[in-house]
């Protein structure tokens, strides 16, 4: 095995005289102390390996604390979660909800839906409507500017097409679509003009109550 010395890791110099050295990770050129060691690294790979050693140490230490420290650390656990057990339930029914509540779930179906291809949107540009291909279900429009797209539901076929999905799926949705919108709102997905769940937008030369999502929720 042929070891570099550290002069022949040296590339050049700056004009007071600093040597510079390619990083041994990313190859940028960076100023090196020897005094560190052989290995050459920039400021940037330098932060990234002291931090994941420091976070190995970290881990190993913990690992070392907790096997020899075991039963005290299950009886401090044991010990708070008696203390807090109607703060953990609290919690624990707060993630329920959150996840059962009407306007995620609606949501969650809008995407696969939109992501299997069975429902599509019909630029709110264009000059009228269009007939979607067989086997899709046109539920709103869209409109993209400035590298975003909002997407505009038709509340009935929007929710038709939710109700429908679920059905199939054998999780009936039974939440009624004023509900749904509102909870929507609640969640601050969609784009509603004041004591509404709507907003009204000019679509085919004419004004239409949607439910105006905002961009980057579907």
């Amino acid at each position: 095995m042929v070891i570099q010395s550290s002069s022949n890791k040296i590339v050049g110099k700056r004009t007071d005289g600093t040597p510079l050295c390619r990083c041994i990770i990313c190859g940028r050129l960076t100023d090196w102390d020897f005094e560190l060691g052989d290995e050459p690294l920039c400021t940037p790979c330098w932060d990234i390996i002291v931090v994941a050693e420091e976070d190995r140490k970290a881990a190993a230490a913990q690992k070392t604390w907790y096997k020899a420290n075991k039963d005290k650390a299950a009886a401090a656990q044991k010990t708070w979660y008696e203390a807090n057990k109607d703060k953990v339930a609290a919690a624990q029914q707060a993630v329920r909800v959150e996840s059962e509540r009407p306007g995620r779930r609606a949501m969650e179906i809008l995407r696969a839906m939109y992501d299997q291809g069975s429902v599509v949107f019909t630029n709110k540009d264009n000059t009228g409507p269009t007939k979607p291909d067989p086997g899709t279900k046109n539920i709103g429009w869209f409109y993209s500017a400035n590298g975003t797209t909002e997407f505009y539901l038709n509340p009935t076929a929007a929710y038709q097409a939710i109700v429908e999905f679920a059905a199939r799926s054998g999780d009936p949705f039974t939440i009624k679509p004023e509900a749904l919108w509102k909870d929507l709102k609640r969640m601050g997905y969609t784009d509603c003009e004041e004591g509404r769940s709507t907003k009204v937008q000019k679509v085919f030369g004419h004004n239409k109550r949607l439910i105006s999502l905002k961009a980057g929720r579907l």
